[in-house]
Parts: C-alpha cells; sequence; structure tokens
C-alpha cells in the first residue's frame, strides 16, 4: 500500500505549525512583558515601602525628641547622651561635623600633629571643654589642679565615678602598637608593680652603664657629619639616627650588621608613622593588618628582630 499525500493536508499541516508558532511568540512576548511590568511594580512597591520607612522613622524621632525621651543631638552624634541622674553642665565646646566630629589627628607645619585640639582650645577658652571625634565624647582637661582632682579617683569602680584609661582602637591599634603597657593596666597593684620595674631601669646606676654605648652611638654621628663638612646638614635627621641608634643598641639590644641599620630606621619610621593614622582606631578589624599596610609589615620586621 502506498501513502497518499493530499495537498490540502499539506497546506493545513503548514497552517496549524504557524499558528502554534506564532502562539508561542505572543506567549513568550507576554510572559515576558508580564515579568517586566512585575519587576517595575515590585521595584515601586520596595522604594514605596523604604518612603514608608523613613516617613516612620522620622515621626517615630520626631515623638521620642518632643517628648524628651531621647535628644537629637544624640543622634547626630552617637554616644553623647548624658546621664539623666546627673545635673552637672556640660563643658562648653562643640562635637563638630555629626556621625564623625572632628579629625583631632589633623597637624600643620608649623603646629605638628593635634593642631585641631589646639585650634580648639584656644577657642573654648577654657581648661575644661568638650569634644567629639571618630564616635568618640571626648573631654579636655588641663591645668594642674583639674588633673589632680582626676587622678584622686583613678583605679576607682566606674560607678564610683572612677577613671582609667583604655586603648583606643584595640582591634587594630592594640595589635600594631600593643596594649599590655602600664598606661592600660587597671589593676592597681599590678599598675604599681609595672612601674617599679621601669623603675629599675632608670636608676642612675643603670644609667651610667649605658653612657659608653650612647657616647659610641654620639660618636658615629660626629664622625659622618665631619664627612660632609661645608655641606648643608638636615639636622632632624641626625638626630633621628642618633636615637634609632640608641634605641636597637642600648633599649632594644639588638645586635643589628651595618647593611641592615638602614633597613632598621625605616622600619621604625613607617611603624611610627601609623600612631597618627586615624583609620587604626576603626570599631572593627581591618583585613590584611598586618600584610598590606606598611605599619603592620614594619612592625612584623620589627618583632622579629
Amino acid at each position: 500500500i502506498i501513502p497518499t499525500r493530499f495537498p490540502h493536508v499539506e497546506h493545513r499541516e503548514a497552517a496549524t505549525t504557524t499558528s502554534l508558532q506564532g502562539g508561542i511568540s505572543s506567549a513568550l512576548a507576554l510572559s515576558k512583558e508580564s515579568a517586566n511590568i512585575f519587576l517595575r511594580q515590585l521595584q515601586r512597591r520596595k522604594s514605596l515601602n523604604v518612603l514608608l520607612l523613613l516617613l516612620t522613622a522620622a515621626v517615630a524621632t520626631s515623638l521620642l525628641v518632643s517628648k524628651n525621651i531621647i535628644n537629637h543631638t544624640s543622634l547626630l552624634w552617637p554616644g553623647t547622651q548624658t546621664d539623666p541622674n546627673s545635673q552637672a553642665p556640660l563643658p562648653p565646646g562643640s562635637f563638630g561635623c555629626p556621625f564623625l566630629g572632628i579629625d583631632f589627628y589633623s597637624g600643620t607645619k608649623d603646629y605638628g600633629p593635634f593642631a585641631a585640639l589646639g585650634k580648639l582650645a584656644q577657642k573654648n577658652k577654657s581648661d575644661v571643654w568638650k569634644t567629639y571625634s571618630f564616635g568618640i565624647p571626648l573631654v579636655s582637661v588641663s591645668g594642674v589642679e583639674h588633673v589632680k582632682t582626676l587622678l584622686k579617683h583613678e583605679f576607682q569602680p566606674e560607678d564610683d565615678r572612677g577613671i582609667g584609661t583604655f586603648l583606643l582602637g584595640a582591634k587594630n591599634f592594640g595589635d600594631l602598637f600593643g596594649q599590655e603597657g602600664i598606661l592600660y593596666e587597671p589593676d592597681a597593684e599590678k599598675h604599681a608593680l609595672l612601674r617599679k620595674l621601669v623603675g629599675a631601669a632608670m636608676t642612675p646606676a643603670a644609667i651610667a652603664e649605658a653612657i659608653p654605648s650612647i657616647q659610641d652611638a654620639a660618636n658615629v654621628q660626629i664622625e659622618e657629619l665631619l664627612k660632609t663638612q661645608g655641606e648643608v646638614t638636615e639636622m632632624e635627621k641626625v638626630f633621628s639616627d642618633f636615637t634609632l641608634d640608641v634605641a636597637w643598641k642600648q633599649v632594644l639590644g639588638l645586635d643589628l650588621e651595618e647593611s641592615e641599620i638602614p633597613r632598621f630606621r625605616r622600619a621604625v619610621q613607617e611603624w611610627t608613622v601609623g600612631v597618627m593614622n586615624p583609620m587604626f582606631i576603626l570599631p572593627f578589624r581591618i583585613p590584611g593588618l598586618m600584610t598590606i599596610t606598611k605599619t603592620g609589615r614594619a612592625r612584623q620586621y620589627l618583632v622579629s628582630k
């Protein structure tokens, strides 16, 4: 039996196929358009939700401020909420830029570091004044009598209005520069013990033993100056090199090769410069602190020696 194909049947099949393809294309186009509409509606809904959330937060904040439940100052400068049980007035001063405060590290060529604090002291014209920096409220206290009054409360519990010392930026600064020193010891007995140990290294007899080594370091710098006689000499570099030579020979007791001395001096400079870097007082750990930053790499080198 030979199957027979009829022309009108083929035409109907072709029409059906074309119709089916057109239907699929239309369905896909419709689905794509529907998806775009849905996404636009979703984005619009998200925007409205965010706007509604912001409005709700603004209204709630206004109500809380109006009812004196919270202070607008503590919103713009977090951490400055005052003690409701204390009636003592706040000292004069300004908190500076909202959320950030002032950069007390900033300096000038003539004044040096902390020039911003020097300007604030002149502006406030007071021995006690307040400011704000990097999320921390600060009060500057100067004058012998004021400082003595504060030190009377040292090592006392905070509930008894005691004062103590803590390391600013412990998550980064502490690892770079240490946080186990005398300054940060809160226990009175341990603090006194550490002071005695340091004092033992600063007795007249101990200093007399160190004099020959210090004289040798001074002679080295004098010989270098004589070699450049008649030329302009940068005395800051001379004093810096002399100080570092005393540090590695006398204080640290290192035995550096002549070729290592320039590397040691450079590492100390890179390490100490980090003290003035506000990035290291951030409240979170900086990734690659000891490997990416110059200060971290310099510290690793110095510790290895």
